[in-house]
């Protein structure tokens, strides 16, 4: 299937079709007496192996045959050019013409390119539309075949573009092309604004011209909802490029509840067309997008009816178990499709563990009996009489500094912040507003500094946003909301939170606050607008939404209100940064890549060995231990990736010197997912082969720790060149 706008996010702006599958029906016919049927079509353009299936039925009896037939032509061509390409790449294209008849022969051979791509002694153009050139005659001798080339480069701009040769030879003709995307070999980068717009403050500004063209997409938002501003948080989410357990109910948890303004989104988090072609994320899309990702977690669920974190876990999560249990229970609540027999076996899983008090800290307790209580189950109330229990020993017996606690986090210490909170919801689910607000105590929680990356995702966004959606729920008038807001806005960076967890959590709290706000001052749904943009000019309704999107590089836009009222904006915009710099930095952990030959020797500064396996050494450092850290590494066009998961693939001694928690390989990318030990260093090694001689661009490599978005590195761009040595 062609990808949806998230999945071209996430992965390159350009896209192109490489392969072209062949899959025909024919229908149904009688056969003679012989029991002969004879059909006879047209196949489209294809050269391989195909395969011809047939079934054949009389009365009960039936039967099925099938043959391999090689689909060719008499000229038959084969051209080899990389999957991808970078603006600026200089490569040799080759291609071979096979004789299939019987007698030689002299064939006159053209290459034609489309798109970005020229002759290597053209000037670098920003976009070839069309160009050919005559490879000349070659002799073919009779069932034999002659090897041709072609220095090529690719344009300035980023785009789809074609490779095709054609071959006669005499009465005989054949032709053959393949496509492939010019892919920037910087990464795409995204930039969120808002604001608050009055008839004293109106808006106006003009939207820079800084991207490629081709990949500047620019969305902007004027709504009367004053959760319009939560769009850059949701829109991140939406497009999150990996997919653990967590991330993947992060991710869809909050569709649950901002159906409304998730239709301000294109699928992707950005603009474009929707899943209904209309352009928005409709309710119904959005719902797809959540039932999509119940079916990817509950695929993560383990014999013990926990989940795992990755695909393939074999031991459950409890913290993330519980987290997703409550999308779940939610989810079913929203009328979305869940698996009872898993949510079942999920549900008694989190039951057996939350009374396990030794083995586990309060915080995934008290989520478990969160998730059970809204659940319905019986096994809630008693887990939430025991964790009372605690929280009263706690309260009675505060901890002193020598004084041990139990649980990785401290049971005692927990006990003063989102523990203590989440029991209060268990309560208030159960029906007992009365210990709900008993939970809660009568102080406002102090700020817990500490940030957990591993086992429990513990941050002082995360436990602001949960403290501010349980007390919306139990004391909607209490004080330390307006505070709670301001220490969870405290924590945005730009526009939005660090981590999937804290997005998540921040879009429950607030955007239960603006419905709660939105309710209380009705006067928005009384202001007016005039908007225009690109000269023209349009009337925004009382209460009405808005959205512009598409490249909107260099457009004056303006918006003015008329009324006593406030209307609310929000501007992302999208893409590859003209210039291609890109800074290399080392925040709190630092990666570097080397290639290394089949011996181990380092290849800086020489050029890669045409047809060879090449080690790609990945080092990662920083200074102490760091779980859930991800390494994203795009490749050269002259690279393909030894895909260790076929059998043919070539292992290298040392490939694996850690073991990645997640490995996902891709065209132009490898993605791996890993821990840093004790000693906070790691190294990861894969395979990848030389396939293309040319000078191509080295993008940089980048790492990131998950869940503290001040903790990432970027290093390593340049050039490459290989050559055969001849």
């Amino acid at each position: 299937p062609e990808p949806d706008e998230a999945q071209a996010l996430r992965l390159s702006p350009v896209r192109a079709r490489r392969v072209r599958s062949l899959a025909l029906w024919l229908g149904t016919a009688a056969a003679d007496d012989d029991g002969t049927v004879i059909q006879r079509f047209r196949l489209p353009a294809f050269t391989g192996e195909a395969r011809v299936m047939a079934v054949a039925h009389a009365g009960r009896r039936f039967g099925s045959a099938e043959r391999p037939i090689t689909v060719r032509s008499p000229l038959h061509i084969e051209i080899g050019a990389p999957r991808f390409l970078a603006p600026g790449d200089r490569f040799t294209a080759a291609a071979k013409v096979f004789n299939f008849t019987r007698g030689e022969g002299t064939a006159e051979v053209e290459w034609s390119l489309e798109g970005p791509l020229g002759g290597a002694a053209e000037p670098q153009a920003e976009n070839v539309a069309l160009a050919s050139f005559r490879q000349g005659e070659i002799h073919l001798a009779a069932s034999g075949s002659a090897d041709l080339s072609a220095v090529l480069r690719a344009g300035a701009r980023s785009g789809a573009a074609r490779i095709g040769v054609a071959a006669s030879m005499g009465t005989e003709t054949a032709s053959e092309s393949v496509e492939l995307p010019v892919r920037p070999a910087a990464p795409r980068i995204t930039r969120c604004s808002s604001g608050r717009i009055t008839s004293g403050r109106p808006l106006s500004m003009t939207i820079p011209e800084e991207f490629l063209a081709g990949t500047a997409r620019h969305r902007l938002v004027v709504s009367a909802l004053p959760a319009v501003e939560l769009l850059g948080p949701l829109s991140h989410l939406i497009r999150y490029p990996h997919g653990c357990l967590e991330q993947r109910t992060s991710q869809a948890f909050p569709l649950l509840y901002l159906r409304d303004l998730a239709a301000l989104c294109g699928p992707a988090g950005g603009p474009g067309g929707g899943a209904d072609g209309s352009g928005d994320l409709t309710p119904e899309a959005a719902d797809q997008l959540a039932q999509s990702a119940i079916d990817e977690i509950l695929e993560l669920q383990t014999p013990s009816g926990g989940l795992a974190v990755w695909p393939g876990g074999r031991e459950p999560w409890l913290w993330g178990s519980a987290y997703a249990a409550r999308f779940l229970v939610e989810a079913r609540r929203a009328e979305l499709e869940v698996s009872e027999p898993a949510l079942d076996a999920l549900l008694g899983y989190l039951a057996r563990e939350a009374r396990r008090t030794r083995e586990h800290s309060p915080l995934p307790r008290a989520c478990s009996a969160m998730a059970l209580a809204l659940a319905g189950r019986d096994e809630a109330a008693p887990i939430a009489e025991g964790l009372e229990s605690e929280l009263l020993e706690s309260i009675s017996s505060p901890p002193s500094a020598s004084s041990p606690t139990s649980g990785d986090d401290g049971c005692l210490q927990e006990w003063t912040g989102e523990a203590r909170f989440l029991l209060g919801a268990a309560w208030l689910a159960l029906g007992r507003p009365d210990k709900a607000r008993s939970a809660l105590g009568q102080e406002m929680p102090s700020v817990d500094a500490r940030r957990d990356l591993g086992e429990n995702l513990r941050s002082p966004a995360r436990q602001a946003a949960l403290l501010l959606s349980v007390l919306i729920d139990v004391d909607p008038e209490s004080p330390w909301i307006v505070p709670l807001v301001e220490r969870l806005n405290g924590h945005r960076i730009g526009e939005r939170w660090g981590t999937t967890q804290e997005n998540g959590f921040a879009l429950l709290a607030l955007g239960k606050y603006a419905r709660m706000r939105q309710s209380a001052s009705p006067s928005a749904s009384e202001v007016s607008a005039e908007i225009t943009a690109g000269g023209e000019s349009a009337p925004l309704e009382p209460g009405g939404s808005r959205v512009l999107r598409g490249d909107l590089s260099g457009e004056e836009i303006s918006v003015r209100v008329e009324g006593d009222g406030a209307l609310y904006w929000y501007l992302e915009e999208s893409g590859v940064p003209e210039d291609g710099a890109l800074e290399e930095v080392d925040a709190g952990i630092a990666v570097r890549r080397r290639y290394l030959d089949a011996r181990g020797e380092d290849l800086a500064g020489r050029t890669l060995p045409l047809g060879e396996v090449i080690q790609v050494e990945i080092r990662v450092e920083a200074n102490r231990p760091l779980p859930n850290v991800a390494i994203t590494d795009l490749l050269p066009a002259a690279l393909e990736i030894e895909n260790p998961r076929l059998r043919s693939a070539r292992s290298l001694p040392g490939d694996t010197l850690v073991d990645a928690d997640h490995v996902d390989i891709r065209d132009d990318r490898i993605i791996v997912h890993l821990s840093l030990p004790e000693s906070g260093k790691a190294v990861y090694r894969y395979a990848a082969r030389a396939v293309t001689r040319g000078e191509f661009a080295l993008p940089a490599i980048a790492a990131e720790c998950l869940y503290d978005a001040g903790i990432f590195s970027r290093s390593g761009a340049g050039r490459v060149k290989v050559d055969d040595g001849t």
